[in-house]
């Protein structure tokens, strides 16, 4: 898997969404290992580990991690990734996802990506 197959699969429009996610609510190494661990949990995990740092909106089916800008939650192969502030204004499709791997690789190859998709 590289950042270029990425890009390639999932186009421009979601690449940026990804990239913008990256930027705004990964920030070191230490949200690195919490959103992977969290995306690895499972519920009962997600609730007792990660329960201050949930997502609360009722709208919602499933167990999101909340961010800057950004919620996520896992089910176990696919990362579910929304932007909240596009969502409540409604001003671009909200919601995109990726495998779990996908996942893991972009957070371990963060700033590649970010300049990756900045520069084409």
């Amino acid at each position: 898997m590289t950042v270029e197959e990425i890009v390639k699969k999932y186009g421009r429009s979601i690449s940026e969404k990804l990239a913008d996610f990256l930027f705004a609510d990964v920030g070191d190494s230490d949200d690195i290992a919490l959103i992977k661990g969290f995306l690895a949990a499972d519920d009962t995990e997600k609730k007792l580990k990660y329960g201050d740092m949930l997502n609360t909106d009722t709208k919602r089916v499933g167990i999101f991690l909340d961010g800057n800008q950004y919620i996520i939650a896992s089910d176990g192969k696919t990362v579910h990734i929304i932007d909240a502030v596009a969502e409540e204004f409604g001003s671009s499709p909200a919601e995109s996802f990726v495998t779990l791997a996908e996942m893991y690789f972009l957070l371990d190859h963060k700033e590649e990506f970010i300049h990756y998709v900045k520069e084409h």
